[in-house]
């Protein structure tokens, strides 16, 4: 049994506490004391944290996960970013410990234009590969507008019922 790391919530009627990690643990335990098992207990440790550090706990966690895309990592990534390191990309890569070329390509991702992720048939299916594959066309700029205008084509096609490739690899193809 591994405790969920919770901070004390402040000024919220509702919530005394917030879950830093063990979400999943928590929905578990509620889900089976509706469902007849009242003896399941859901461990908790409770913590002292910033909200930088909340972040660096919970992204820890995460990392390890597999059911948590790339692309939900990288929006999480593209928001810490301003939130919690002034825009600061060296410090925040320092501060997760990993390498500045690692993270860069996380926050591509987040800053990939709303034309290019309408392209798949789910943001969701964007991963790093796809990115780096993606990015060094979208340079210089009348090579970027024909890549977003087929990205708005193909978002549109698919939204008219039309044949579209699904794969990601045969949209960045595209």
């Amino acid at each position: 049994e591994v405790p969920a790391i919770v901070r004390r919530v402040r000024g919220d009627a509702d919530y005394d506490f917030e879950i830093i990690c063990g979400a999943r643990r928590h929905w578990s335990v509620s889900w089976l004391r509706a469902h007849n098992y009242p003896e399941f207990r859901f461990l908790v440790e409770p913590r002292e944290l910033t909200d930088e550090e909340a972040f660096r706990l919970a992204d820890l966690e995460n990392r390890a996960r597999e059911d948590i895309t790339d692309f939900e990592r990288a929006r999480d990534y593209l928001k810490a970013l301003e939130g919690y390191y002034e825009g600061h990309q060296g410090r925040m890569a320092e501060r997760l410990n990993v390498s500045q070329c690692w993270l860069s390509r996380y926050l591509d991702m987040a800053r990939l234009p709303a034309e290019i992720i309408a392209a798949f048939a789910s943001p969701h299916d964007l991963g790093i590969k796809h990115v780096t594959q993606i990015k060094p066309l979208l340079k210089p700029e009348d090579r970027r507008s024909r890549v977003l205008a087929e990205g708005r084509r193909i978002a549109d096609a698919r939204a008219h019922g039309e044949s579209v490739p699904q794969a990601p690899a045969d949209v960045v193809r595209m």
